[in-house]
């Protein structure tokens, strides 16, 4: 009786630990997207005003076309790397899952 209490007291303590780790590995991945997360909206942003100062500067129609053409290549670049980024979350995920 006194060894299956032992054995259980050391299971507990060991599927605490392995659960504890693995809250804080949640907890880091939290803070990696979130950092991105928020790069990824200050890049956004810097490119907007960019975009705006540009629209205001402008002196005639082809200037405004240029501004906009130049503004959505930069977003279209943008937008190309973050689902490059994605691509390889996803690639990486299932080959953790599949080990």
């Amino acid at each position: 009786m006194k060894t299956l209490l032992l054995c259980l007291a050391l299971l507990t303590t060991f599927a605490y630990a392995d659960h504890h780790e693995e809250g804080e590995m949640k907890t880091e991945r939290f803070t990696t997207m979130k950092d991105r997360a928020l790069d990824n909206i200050t890049k956004r942003m810097e490119q907007m005003e960019k975009a705006k100062k540009c629209i205001q500067d402008s002196k005639e129609m082809k200037d405004l076309k240029a501004c906009r053409d130049k503004g959505r290549e930069k977003m279209k670049e943008m937008r190309g790397k973050m689902k490059d980024r994605r691509e390889k979350r996803k690639a990486r995920r299932s080959q953790e899952d599949n080990d």
